[in-house]
C-alpha cells in the first residue's frame, strides 16, 4: 500500500484509500481484517480501537485545504517532466486524482476538465467528489448507472448532476448556446458527436 511519485513514497490507508506521506507514517502501521491503516498498534483488534488511535490524526492534517486549480495543473506538468516535488505540495493533488478517481472513475474526466481550466478557481470547491455527500452509508445511486458493466464504483445522484453540470455548462460556453438549442437545430447524433469531440479534447493536459 505504499507508492512513489514525483520523487518520494506515499501511504494508502484503507480508509476510503486517504494517502498520506510515507515518511510521516513512519512505524505507525497496523493491519486489521487484511487492509492497511496508519496505526500505531500493529494489530488493533476492532475498528472502534483503530479509530480511536491518535495515530490517525495525521489524517486529518492533510483533510483538503483550498488549492487552486492552476497550481494542481502546474503539479501534473512537473511531475510529468520527471521533477521531484514535495510530499506537502502533491499530497492533496494525490488525494482528487488517485483517491477521489478510484471511488468514481468518472471523477477522472472532470478532474482533467479542471486542470484544463488551469485558471486560479479552487480546485477542490468545483471537483464533485471532494465535497460533502459523496460517499454516504446509503447513497442515492444514479438509476442511469446501474447496468453498465464499465462502472465498478457508482457514484451518488448528487455526485453525477454535478459531473454533467460541469461538462454540459463548458460545452455550451465552447458553442455559445444552450444544448437544448442545438439538439432542436441540429439533432440529437450531431450534438452526441460534437459532445464526445468536445470531451476528448478538454481532457488533453495541455503541457
Amino acid at each position: 500500500n505504499v507508492f512513489e511519485f514525483a520523487g518520494h513514497p506515499y501511504f494508502v490507508d484503507h480508509d476510503n484509500n486517504y494517502i498520506v506521506p510515507d515518511v510521516e507514517v513512519g512505524n505507525n502501521r497496523g493491519s486489521l481484517a487484511g487492509k492497511v491503516y496508519v496505526s500505531s498498534v500493529p494489530a488493533p483488534r476492532s475498528r472502534d480501537e483503530l479509530f480511536s488511535d491518535a495515530a490517525r490524526d495525521l489524517l486529518a492534517r492533510y483533510a483538503y485545504r483550498p488549492r487552486s486549480s492552476s497550481e494542481f495543473a502546474a503539479i501534473a506538468r512537473i511531475a510529468a517532466r520527471g521533477a521531484t516535488l514535495p510530499p506537502a505540495t502533491t499530497t492533496l493533488f494525490l488525494a482528487a486524482m488517485i483517491a477521489e478517481a478510484e471511488r468514481n472513475p468518472n471523477a477522472h474526466v472532470t478532474n482533467l476538465l479542471l486542470l484544463n481550466d488551469d485558471d486560479g478557481r479552487d480546485f477542490l470547491d468545483q471537483a464533485p467528489m471532494t465535497r460533502g455527500g459523496t460517499d454516504p452509508s446509503i447513497p442515492i445511486l444514479d438509476p442511469t448507472l446501474v447496468n453498465l458493466a464499465t462502472v465498478l464504483r457508482q457514484p451518488t445522484f448528487k455526485v453525477t448532476e454535478r459531473e454533467i453540470d460541469m461538462i454540459t455548462s463548458r460545452f455550451e460556453r465552447e458553442h455559445n448556446a444552450p444544448i437544448a438549442e442545438m439538439v432542436k437545430e441540429l439533432g440529437a447524433d450531431d450534438v452526441h458527436r460534437a459532445l464526445r469531440q468536445f470531451l476528448l479534447a478538454a481532457v488533453r493536459i495541455r503541457y
